[in-house]
Formats: structure tokens, sequence, C-alpha cells
């Protein structure tokens, strides 16, 4: 029985070996986030020269995300997810469908939707509630306390998370998953929160992140190869690896049972 112990194990390592792709984890480009700015006061190039895209729209009081594509290839069917995860806009999920991103150039999303209650994609977002809450809460959020915001606009709006999925030309899957909040969905890569919804990381507005300063975040998550992958840490397993390492162990874990009942 030994043997063939031996024999299962190897062919389990063998079989998981043979199912990761060579080419995961690898960092094919940057996600970088960006409040009330655009490429005049933001390096959304990383220092290169990429060619740059919008969306359209302004950029005031508005989020943005620029994608950035490193390599020699085009980025094809590209989507992101946005999930609420706190406040009014707590379990609220939309997607929206990007266009293709060339090689070696960059392209700004810019939140540009209507500013309507529970609208992830809101132009003004931290808005989206004006004036649902005022003055100062229990949990010690002064309305109002950002420069040039008014306490009749603060609201209990939320944050979101990003999953970012697309292709490399040719069908070598892309992802990114953060979120503004270091723990939270991926989080970023820069391990605090970053104020780049115009939200606190508690998820109101009219605070200290609504500044109107051309704020620049700067780089939240990497863009990796493979499916489903965190953009601020490490990869998360894909299913089907998940699966096959199950039966793998299962059959390993039957073949144990034999020996022992056997001896």
């Amino acid at each position: 029985m030994g043997k063939r112990y031996l024999l299962a194990t190897s062919s389990l390592l063998a079989l998981l070996a043979s199912q990761a792709p060579s080419s995961a984890n690898t960092i094919v480009g940057y996600v970088v986030g960006a409040y009330d700015a655009d490429c005049a006061t933001v390096d959304c190039t990383q220092g290169g020269a990429l060619t740059y895209s919008t969306n359209g729209g302004t950029t005031y009081d508005t989020p943005s995300l620029f994608f950035q594509n490193i390599g020699t290839k085009s980025w094809t069917n590209l989507s992101i997810t946005l999930t609420g995860y706190q406040a009014n806009n707590n379990g609220i999920v939309q997607t929206f469908n990007l266009p293709n991103i060339g090689p070696n150039s960059v392209y700004q999303l810019i939140w540009n939707g209507p500013t309507t209650a529970g609208n992830l994609f809101a132009y003004d977002y931290d808005d989206s509630y004006g004036g649902t809450t005022s003055g100062t809460d229990a949990a010690g959020h002064t309305c109002g306390s950002g420069s040039g915001t008014t306490t009749g606009l603060c609201a209990y709006v939320g944050n979101f998370k990003v999953d970012f999925e697309g292709q490399i030309a040719g069908g070598l899957p892309i992802s990114s998953l953060f979120s503004p909040d270091p723990n939270v969905g991926g989080g970023n890569l820069q391990g605090t929160f970053q104020c780049w919804e115009g939200l606190d990381i508690d998820g109101y507005s009219e605070t200290y992140c609504d500044q109107h300063t051309l704020t620049n975040p700067g780089t939240l998550a990497n863009i990796l190869t493979g499916t489903g992958q965190v953009g601020g840490g490490g990869a998360v397993p894909e299913p089907a690896t998940l699966a096959l390492a199950g039966a793998g162990l299962g059959a390993v874990s039957l073949l144990r049972r034999r020996k022992k009942k056997a001896t």
C-alpha cells in the first residue's frame, strides 16, 4: 500500500502542476485611483509614455480609475463589477463594460452616471444620498468638515469594492479585485484606506475625504493574469484548481483508510 499511496500523492502533485498556468499571477498592468483629478494632475502613466484616453465627462467631485496596460497586446472583453459593502449601498451590485485598452496605454474611467440613490456609478458619487445625515454622528463623523463641503449634503452613502475582469488578446484571462479599504475585497496595494471615492472609511460623505484638492491616492492594485486575482495581495485559487485538489486529496485519504483497515 505504501507504493500506491506514494503513487497517488505523486500523481496529484503532477496533475496540479500541469493545471497551473505558467503565466499565472504575472503583473500586466496597474489600477490608479484619483478623486477630483485627471491626467493633467495625476501621473497616471507610472512615469512612462503610455497613450491616454478617457470615457469623457468631468472629474470634479468624482472618482476616477486609470487602467494601465503595460504589455504589448490589447486587453479585450473588459468589465468592472462594483459591489457596495456598507451603509445605504450595502449589497448593491452593478457591472459595466469597458472598451478595449490597447498595448502601452492607459484608460481613464470617470464616474459619470446619474447622481441618484443606489447608483454606484454616479457622478458626484458621494452626494448620491445628499442631505440624509447632518451634524456630527455617534461615530464622530463631522459633516461639512471637508474643504468646501456643506452640511446639507452629508449622507451615509457607503464605499464599494471593484472586480475588474478581461482578457489579453489571444484568450489569457486577466483580473484584479480591490477596494479603498485594506481589509475589504482584496484591499489595496497601499495597505491603508484610500479616499478615491470621496467617502471616509465608514462610508460617510462630506467629511475629511471630500477635499476637492485634485486628490491622487495613487496605485490601488495590480492587474494580474488569471481569474479572481486579488490586486492588492496574493492570488485567489481558481475554482477548477480547488476542485482538482479536493478530488486528489480525497483519493489519497481513501488509500490511507484502506491501508489502516487492512492493518
